[in-house]
């Protein structure tokens, strides 16, 4: 059994310990099974709750530690991966790379002369525009990866 700690000073840790929802993936996860967690705290259960992100399934789990979290996260993914082989189907893979955007078209044209104004296309403009938005969190992956 885990001793309690205080919840603030979980989320300080997990906050400390760079990108969040990659604390909760299992070290041996490979491109194709990276599955985000995001977490809250639920002050009604006294737990810190999540659900995976990466899914059009619902994937949920809960824990009162990071180990815990960690550990929840780690089950409910295999159980997912095990229930997608029970029924024959393929695991939702996360993120493939390519994405859809629904712009309207004010903003596709504007973002298409700022992206010729720069001398680019519209794909690398764009992919910019999300590195740079995104950035922070990008670079807290790398760190925890080194």
């Amino acid at each position: 059994m885990t001793a309690r700690r205080d919840p603030l000073e979980v989320v300080d840790d997990m906050l400390r310990n760079a990108a969040l929802a990659r604390d909760f993936l299992p070290p041996d996860a490979t491109p194709d099974t990276l599955y985000t967690g995001v977490v809250e705290f639920d002050p009604e259960l006294s737990l810190f709750t999540g659900h995976v992100i990466d899914l059009r399934d619902q994937i949920y789990f809960e824990g009162a530690s990071v180990e815990d979290l960690t550990s929840s996260m780690r089950r409910a993914v295999d159980h997912y991966l095990t229930a997608c082989q029970t029924r024959g189907e393929e695991p939702e893979r996360p993120f493939s790379g390519k994405l859809n955007l629904r712009l309207g078209p004010d903003l596709h044209r504007a973002a298409a002369v700022a992206a010729a104004a720069e001398g680019e296309s519209l794909n690398t403009w764009l992919t910019k525009v999300v590195e740079s938005a995104a950035g922070p969190m990008m670079v807290r992956e790398r760190r925890r990866k080194r």
